[in-house]
């Protein structure tokens, strides 16, 4: 089971040097107990797009714990030796089981891992719309083995800025992922206020549609009987979060599925 007191330690140290997570506690808390839940799945999970290492910390922890191994993928080396910093002083050395490596998720996918039983996959990145379905297309390509599941932060963030109108994690999801379960997590916009429904001004106008969740996870299996929801797995995620889902997105999910 998940010691969340040492993992409120781990986070407060985080803090303390600057790199904790940008994603909500809620959504921390929510993607550690799925992997809690999971751990049976298989022997290693996968984080692409480490930033400052605020969720590699968390996961590096949990590798430990259950005897996982962790690889921290990224293309940009300065955000990976920031994460590698931040698991070095949060955990006091880098576990032998924490690998970091400086690529794309297709290209690490393409290479040696130790097996083909992956957890879950962490995708918090490139959330440009061809960036996100990338990433999707080198999963569905893979040979890791059904069922593990893929986690995205950003789900429904927007931008106002022209350059940034492409950033669409949940467009990239549904284009690619037609009929599998998907489960939001995290803070939902307009429910709490942690997440902004206006535009940031000084963050290229960047916002969440109120009734977007933070994140979803997505269940990759072999084929998903006729008939059968996702509703047991939004189920399991609500009681974590402790809040019911809105109407609205419980309707757009629906039709998503």
């Amino acid at each position: 089971m998940i010691d969340f007191g040492k993992i409120a330690q781990i986070r407060r140290d985080l803090d303390r040097i600057g790199c904790a997570s940008t994603t909500s506690p809620t959504f921390q808390n929510q993607v550690l107990s799925h992997l809690d839940m999971n751990a049976d799945r298989g022997d290693f999970l996968i984080e692409v797009g480490c930033f400052r290492g605020g969720m590699s910390t968390q996961l590096a922890h949990f590798a430990v714990e259950r005897g996982k191994q962790l690889f921290v993928v990224d293309v940009d080396p300065n955000y990976m030796a920031i994460a590698r910093g931040a698991v070095e002083s949060a955990l006091g050395s880098v576990p032998s089981c924490v690998h970091f490596v400086l690529d794309s998720l297709p290209g690490f996918l393409a290479g040696p891992r130790p097996s083909d039983r992956c957890i879950l996959v962490f995708i918090d990145g490139d959330h440009h719309y061809e960036g996100v379905a990338a990433d999707i297309r080198s999963l569905i390509d893979s040979s890791l083995e059904r069922p593990f599941s893929v986690c995205f932060h950003d789900y429904g963030l927007r931008y106002t800025a022209e350059d940034y109108l492409d950033v669409r994690v949940d467009r990239a999801i549904h284009d690619l992922l037609p009929g599998h379960p998907v489960a939001p997590i995290g803070e939902v916009a307009g429910n709490s206020g942690i997440l902004p429904t206006s535009p940031q001004a000084h963050d290229h106008g960047s916002h969440f549609p109120a009734g977007m969740s933070e994140g979803v996870i997505v269940d990759f299996r072999a084929e998903r009987p006729k008939g059968i929801r996702p509703d047991s797995m939004h189920r399991r995620l609500r009681k974590m979060a402790g809040v019911a889902l809105p109407a609205g997105l419980r309707r757009a999910l629906a039709q998503s599925s």
